[in-house]
């Protein structure tokens, strides 16, 4: 059955196979047939995906990062904070010295403070975690220009924010895991993003009851999602997405408060939206 599979469709299927059980997947995979083998030697994407979130070989890692230096990397680190292990220390220095191959990271913001943006040229998807305090002004000597998506969590208090990351560019954005005190910042970002295509707030908790605003305009804007968000209603309600086509609301804080957004929203649609296609509403 994988021989008749077209190759490319194959390698794909290993991409995901070893996002999710990492390098080592390989070598049994060589040992099922030929055409296997043939598939592993001429997909060097294999080689770029890199995590480094499970227990792992230096070994296995150093010989994987050698063949990487031919591929694209994708860089994943799902957790917060910097490891002091020796091994470790020496297998990142070595991924910074092949910055130029970064197409998409995910990392805490100090790992991510040992680069610079001028470095990440290729980078078009970026997820940080941690407090962008923790990232000093030198970082910003350039401006990530292939960057498309942007993902931000855990943001102590949503302060320390860094302009240098927001461009038009952006068309995927996500903010999750913090407790903004206030839309003002949220707001500042979203001014920045003109031309973001999908929008997602997740595990974030409003503590106050924000004053009306003017709208914040999103024209672009074609899908919004709100996972497990808290007192999200007035942020919702600042929002000008005429062009929305779908909203998913999962995990919502109460009935009532989503009541209160959907009642709003169908009651105000064309004055404050002013949709002008139809919208998929989803509330789990």
């Amino acid at each position: 059955m994988l021989d008749t599979l077209p190759p490319e469709i194959f390698g794909r299927v290993l991409e995901i196979a070893v996002e999710i059980w990492g390098i080592g997947f390989l070598p049994p995979v060589r040992l099922v047939s030929r055409t296997c083998n043939d598939v592993v030697d001429s997909t060097p994407s294999l080689w770029g995906i890199i995590t480094l979130a499970r227990p792992f070989s230096l070994t296995v890692l150093e010989k994987q990062l050698e063949r990487a230096k031919q591929s694209d990397i994708r860089l994943s680190y799902p957790r917060k904070g910097f490891p002091r292990e020796k091994r470790f220390v020496r297998l990142f220095n070595q991924l910074l010295t092949l910055t130029d191959n970064w197409i998409r990271a995910e990392l805490s913001t100090e790992l991510l403070a040992k680069t610079q943006a001028s470095r990440l040229r290729r980078l078009t998807a970026l997820d940080v975690r941690g407090s962008l305090e923790l990232l000093p002004e030198s970082f910003f000597d350039n401006r990530l220009p292939a960057l498309h998506s942007l993902a931000l969590s855990h943001v102590r208090e949503m302060d320390g924010w860094r302009t240098g990351f927001f461009s038009p560019h952006i068309t995927d954005f996500t903010l999750g895991f913090c407790a903004p005190r206030s839309t003002t910042l949220i707001r500042q970002a979203l001014s920045l993003l003109p031309n973001l295509y999908s929008l997602h707030f997740e595990n974030l908790a409003f503590y106050h009851v924000f004053d009306a605003q003017s709208p914040i305009k999103l024209a672009a804007l074609h899908h919004l999602e709100v996972i497990n968000c808290r007192h999200a209603t007035g942020l919702l309600l600042e929002l000008c997405a005429p062009n929305l086509r779908v909203l998913s609301i999962r995990g919502a804080s109460t009935n009532i408060e989503m009541a209160l957004i959907l009642a709003d929203w169908s009651g105000r649609v064309q004055e404050l939206l002013r949709l002008r296609c139809p919208l998929h509403v989803s509330v789990v």
